[in-house]
């Protein structure tokens, strides 16, 4: 498909949600309380970054929590590169934080 085959496409399938979107009654149908807000990022710390954020853990204690699924995490790449990523908000959790 050339790009102006994918512009004329897009064109008439813009046209054909226009007909059956009547885009005025759904703003007045709109509350604002309703409304969810968007999520925060979930922050994901390193473990040389969790022992540096929270004193007087050990990495070798952090690593421990993570494989007994005491705090969520996961490998990120494979072997020595891998790095394993803690869920900073987890973290908190089992520290006592939140």
């Amino acid at each position: 498909m050339t790009k102006e085959q994918k512009t004329e496409f897009m064109c008439k399938l813009m046209a054909l949600i226009d007909e059956y979107i009547d885009v005025e009654e759904l703003d007045s149908e709109y509350e604002p309380s309703k409304a969810t807000a968007p999520k925060a990022p979930t922050e994901m710390l390193t473990i040389k970054e969790c022992t540096q954020q929270f004193e007087g853990i050990s990495e070798h204690t952090i690593r421990q929590l993570a494989l007994r699924g005491e705090i969520a995490s996961f490998r990120a790449g494979t072997g020595k590169n891998g790095k394993i990523l803690i869920n900073k908000t987890s973290l908190m959790k089992k520290l006592g934080f939140i």
